[in-house]
């Protein structure tokens, strides 16, 4: 049965978050016995809308495009990947999905990948999806591995995924179907030693992925595309015979990237893809959170508890290296704030990273870098968290955000100001909107600051008007010239957009140097001054500093909730903060919430005598440990 509406009926197109409402009508459908007089009547929540996977040229590159057209619009997805909820499924609750999601919506997000190690969500997950705006690229539940072809297997893969195509397909919410994550490439890049036998695993993935699930999937539902793996060179793996030589190639489909060794807050390290389906890098969640399932004895980095929970070979170790890069290992004498510390700094590594490399991706929507680029996705991982443990996550076990979700609020927001400095030295700024309108009288201003001032020491403002959907560079100038005779290691810098009301838009900095060699930067005070209770579950958060403080962090022990700012670099003397509390939490009053509230920046991990104004390198002994540890690793 196809059922269509009138010509004349007036339909309201579901759009992802950002682009538009998302329209959901109730389709009941009834049927009626007339011999029994029996009646039965089933409901769905269904929206309307187009989607199609668009592979074309580009002009000025080899290869082909790689994103998504939504009700004929040409949309960027931003957003992460999506991992159960918890080991123990029943214990995933309406409310904490609901927070999830929430979370993401509030962080601008547009898609979720359903990763395809884990499971086919509940009904709730993909309704909250369809509400929010959340599109759902929805991988086939095969990951990471090789798998049989008999036909008593493939007879169980026939009916799950015709039940899972048949549950699904009246979201407007799930936009793609892929085939599996990485099985593609493992044999491509023979990761589990297969080259031997090559073509018997080839053939036995084609039999699975080509032969058996996508003609279940395009028979069952023709509305939506369907792509053989992630990743992949998509319709270039097709002409490869399903198996492309590189299906990391950044000149077709899609990318996973991760490197640990390389500078991660260097955009220069990262690939320049139509599509980044999976990236990131690793942090602890915060101290609150780890208490819960550890004691005393278990903290420290180097603990049986630590290298327990950490599931990724050296993974303690490389985000200890990849801090040491930026800046020093935490030194108070206090073991427990040593080891909270610690998850500090880890959380710190991972935002900027991740902060850099998405910029880098939304950088690029409509640019080339040596014939690569033209990226229309950026898809981090991962959103959420499993277990209390160091992973890639944005949202902790317990719903608490780390500073990475709390960045891709500004990183994924819908006019992006994005400073970097090119290899030639040059400090360029560019936009990003992805407005579907354009915007006018719009100000840039480029600030210099000095670690031991909060006066400015230079700013260049550009008037301009930004074009919809659109990257644009609108300062070109080299890094020097902007310091006027300053050192690199005496300064940062600061980009902002404000509209002309003078709101801030958005905000981003850039620093010159590590701050190991930082020049006059000392430790602030950051005080809380105010709390003010401006509705149920809403309050107002004063803060001031006496100085420049780099990754300020603020805590609202034992109450769920989020800030409107976090893990920020404060230059002046007073600000003001939003704190929500969630739907479903205990309310708490403002006095109780002043008494939670805990604030870290980064001076604070260090014990160093007050009149130094130069961050010198310490030799402490887990500096020391680490060093051991790594050469053993040699």
């Amino acid at each position: 049965m196809h059922l269509a509406p009138r010509p004349s009926t007036l339909i309201d197109r579901w759009w992802p978050n950002g682009y538009g409402s998302q329209t959901l009508y109730d389709l009941e459908v009834q049927f009626y016995d007339l011999r029994s007089q029996i009646t039965s009547t089933a409901t769905k929540r269904i929206g309307f809308r187009t989607v199609e996977l668009v592979q074309e040229p580009v002009q000025g590159s080899v290869g082909l495009s790689y994103y998504f057209r939504v009700n004929d619009l040409p949309i960027f997805m931003k957003g992460s990947n999506w991992i159960p909820a918890d080991a123990f499924q029943e214990r995933v609750t309406p409310q904490r999905l609901t927070v999830l999601l929430q979370s993401a919506q509030l962080a601008h997000m547009n898609m979720f990948r359903v990763w395809g190690g884990g499971i086919y969500e509940q009904e709730r997950f993909y309704e909250l999806a369809d509400e929010l705006g959340i599109a759902i690229w929805q991988d086939m539940m095969f990951g990471c591995a090789l798998y049989p072809v008999d036909q008593g297997f493939l007879g169980s893969v026939q009916s799950e995924i015709s039940y899972q195509i048949d549950r699904l397909k009246s979201h407007p919410s799930v936009l793609t179907w892929s085939g599996n994550n990485e099985n593609e490439a493992a044999l491509a890049e023979d990761w589990y030693q297969t080259k031997a036998s090559f073509e018997q695993y080839a053939d036995d993935y084609r039999t699975l992925y080509i032969g058996t699930v996508m003609p279940i999937v395009q028979k069952q539902d023709a509305t939506r595309p369907f792509v053989s793996s992630s990743p992949t060179n998509g319709v270039e793996s097709q002409t490869e015979n399903w198996i492309a030589k590189d299906p990391q190639s950044p000149l077709y489909g899609d990318v996973h990237h991760y490197d640990y060794f390389a500078d991660g807050w260097d955009w220069q390290t990262y690939p320049t893809p139509r599509f980044a389906s999976e990236y990131g890098f690793q942090s602890w969640p915060s101290f609150e959170t780890i208490q819960q399932v550890s004691s005393p004895s278990d903290w420290s980095i180097f603990s049986a508890f630590s290298s327990q929970r950490q599931h990724h070979d050296d993974g303690n170790i490389q985000q200890l290296m990849m801090v040491a890069r930026h800046m020093n290992l935490p030194t108070n004498q206090n073991d427990t704030v040593n080891y909270a510390n610690i998850l500090y700094v880890s959380q710190i590594n991972q935002a900027v990273a991740i902060k850099t490399e998405t910029e880098h991706y939304r950088r690029l929507r409509d640019n080339l870098l040596n014939g690569q680029g033209h990226c229309m996705g950026a898809l981090y991982w991962q959103l959420n968290d499993i277990w209390q443990a160091p992973t890639w996550a944005s949202i902790e076990y317990g719903e608490k955000w780390k500073m990475l979700h709390y960045y891709a609020i500004k990183f994924y927001a819908p006019l992006l100001v994005s400073p970097f400095e090119d290899s030639a030295g040059v400090l360029r700024v560019m936009t990003v909107s992805d407005s579907t309108v354009n915007v006018t009288s719009l100000l840039l201003n480029v600030t210099v600051y000095k670690w031991n001032s909060m006066t400015p020491a230079n700013v260049i403002s550009v008037p301009f008007d930004q074009l919809a959907l659109n990257s644009t560079t609108l300062l070109t100038r080299p890094t020097a010239q902007l310091l006027n005779g300053l050192q690199r290691e005496e300064a940062f810098i600061v980009a902002t957009v404000t509209d002309d009301a003078g709101s801030i838009l958005s905000d981003n900095w850039v620093l010159l140097s590590p701050f190991q060699e930082a020049i006059g930067i000392e430790k602030p005070t950051v005080q809380v001054t105010s709390v003010l209770e401006i509705h149920v579950h809403l309050f107002h958060i004063g803060l001031s500093t006496d100085r420049i403080a780099p990754f300020v962090w603020v805590e609202a022990i034992g109450v769920r909730g989020f800030f409107s700012d976090n893990g920020f670099f404060m230059v002046k003397p007073n600000m003001t903060l939003v704190f929500t509390q969630w739907y479903d939490a205990t309310t708490v009053t403002a006095d109780e919430l002043r008494a939670s509230l805990r604030v870290t920046s980064l001076m604070d991990i260090y014990e160093q005598p007050s009149d130094r104004t130069r961050h010198h390198h310490p030799h402490g002994s887990l500096e020391s440990i680490l060093l051991q540890k790594a050469k053993g690793k040699q």
